[in-house]
């Protein structure tokens, strides 16, 4: 009798470790699929931030290229002003002025653009903005 009752304690203690030690175990594989599922989670939300950086990325660059551009076109004439000495008007047309001997920015002024950047026709564009039509001099 006595023998049975330590045969069923022991093999009661045995379950009970066996129980235990599956529990643990389950315990660690769920935890760990629940770390790998937000890890995923986490690496597709970084992806899609990342991908929506790099396009306003380009924008701005688009942006800044455009920027550039506006740079590189020149600012509109002063008013003309009245009656100028015959002097300074060759002067002018050799490309020097009264003040000094400045070269004639010849590249900017007959700057003319190829294509606007709205989707306005060139002529539209150019009668709302206050850009002057270059036209070539033997035309």
């Amino acid at each position: 009798m006595l023998f049975t009752l330590f045969c069923c304690i022991s093999t009661g203690l045995c379950v009970f470790c066996i129980l235990n030690r599956v529990n643990k175990r389950t315990v660690d594989l769920a935890v760990h699929a629940a770390v790998h599922e937000v890890k995923k989670q986490l690496h597709e939300r970084n992806s899609t931030m990342v991908s929506q950086l790099a396009a306003k990325e380009r924008e701005l660059n688009k942006a800044r290229e455009l920027v550039k551009l506006h740079e590189a076109v020149p600012t509109p004439a002063m008013a003309v002003k009245p009656a100028a000495p015959a002097a300074a008007a060759a002067a002018a047309a050799r490309g020097k002025s009264d003040k000094g001997d400045k070269p004639k920015r010849e590249g900017l002024d007959v700057f003319a653009m190829s294509r606007p950047f709205t989707d306005t026709s060139y002529d539209a564009l150019l009668a709302v903005s206050d850009v002057v039509k270059v036209e070539p001099a033997g035309m």
